[in-house]
């Protein structure tokens, strides 16, 4: 989320209950929260990232849950490219 032209922060909430998460995009001090968590059970880690840029963010966001991984080409599933079937009749001869 970016404060101003020049800080950015970062949020990660780790629990394995189920949660909500409210950001109030209306926020007034004397009433409002800014933001309110609801957790139904479980331990409750949450971490915030500050800095001066989206790349120190994601980078200190990085350090904390890793890396995400590349799959293997087979776990991406069978593709049918639409643009292949010019003809209703290329359709009907393919699913035959």
């Amino acid at each position: 989320m970016q404060l101003n032209s020049s800080r950015f922060i970062g949020m990660y909430l780790s629990n394995p209950s189920a949660a909500q998460v409210e950001i109030s995009p209306f926020y007034n001090s004397s009433t409002d929260s800014l933001m309110k968590l609801k957790i139904i059970g479980g331990n409750l880690d949450i971490y915030f990232f500050g800095g001066s840029s989206f790349q120190v963010v994601a980078q200190q966001y990085h350090s904390v849950v890793g890396r995400p991984k590349l799959l293997p080409s087979w776990a991406h599933g069978f593709f049918v490219r639409s643009l292949a079937f010019y003809d209703p009749l290329l359709i009907i001869a393919a699913v035959n």
